[in-house]
């Protein structure tokens, strides 16, 4: 599954800064209902400061795989966000 936004707003809770969010999301699923189950999802945003606030771009992974005796085997969550 692909997933595209844009025109997201958002308001700083503390600067009142305004922001707009671009990005994308995907996901992917191997199944045999009801396990062993493997899920990724990846979504990127731009996070863009209007003014003089700054910029950011952030990345998110997130991946599981369930055995079929239904046992969580593997977990990985990753975030990162850079400046601009």
């Amino acid at each position: 599954m692909h997933e595209s936004f844009s025109d997201v707003v958002g308001l700083g809770q503390t600067t009142g800064a305004q922001y707009r969010i671009t990005g994308s999301a995907n996901l992917t699923t191997n199944s045999d209902d009801p396990a062993p189950v493997e899920v990724t999802q990846i979504a990127k945003f731009n996070i863009i400061g209007q003014g003089a606030v700054p910029n950011e771009k952030s990345r998110m992974v997130f991946h599981m795989t369930v055995n079929a005796n239904g046992d969580l085997t593997a977990s990985v969550n990753s975030i990162s966000v850079t400046c601009k």
